[in-house]
């Protein structure tokens, strides 16, 4: 008994080993340029955000910090900038962002550029007729998922202070 103890022990052992290296190897040999191309074709669902990310690597994923600084909301489109920290700050890497509006509708980013250590999306969105501006907008993004109420300009910053 004690025998197949030490075995099933020394099998869950070398599996985490070798899980532990292979993730480790991935994220060792992804290079910037792949990195794009993994961010630009993924493709995650609000639901699974988390899960459908890591596809892209977990060390990228976990590296990943950010806050959001404003959000802009107008009648064509959304744009929400973030601060980000080393090394994401450098890459031209866009992690995928999603944004949801009031009616369920959930917004991939159309195009986002880098403006010093920030970088800015934009989602196209369209509004109905009777929805002059939107109230609040929803943002999943690596480690949070957040609603920002928007003021009547349709502008949301971090409170002053």
């Amino acid at each position: 008994m004690l025998n197949r103890r030490i075995v099933a022990a020394a099998v869950l052992a070398v599996v985490s080993i070798v899980t532990g290296l292979s993730a480790w190897v991935r994220v060792a040999s992804l290079n910037p340029e792949a990195l794009a191309a993994l961010c630009a074709e993924a493709r995650p669902q609000w639901q699974r955000y988390d899960e459908d990310i890591k596809s892209l690597g977990a060390g990228p994923v976990a590296a990943w910090r950010g806050a959001v600084v404003w959000v802009q909301a107008g009648a064509t489109g959304i744009e929400v900038a973030f601060a980000l920290e080393a090394p994401w700050d450098g890459y031209e890497a866009a992690l995928p962002i999603l944004v949801r509006v009031p009616d369920g509708t959930v917004l991939y980013a159309e195009s986002s550029k880098r403006e010093a250590k920030a970088r800015i999306y934009t989602f196209v969105w369209k509004a109905q007729p009777e929805a002059v501006s939107l109230p609040w907008i929803e943002a999943r993004y690596p480690h949070a998922e957040r609603r920002f109420v928007l003021d009547a300009a349709g502008r949301w910053e971090p409170a002053a202070g």
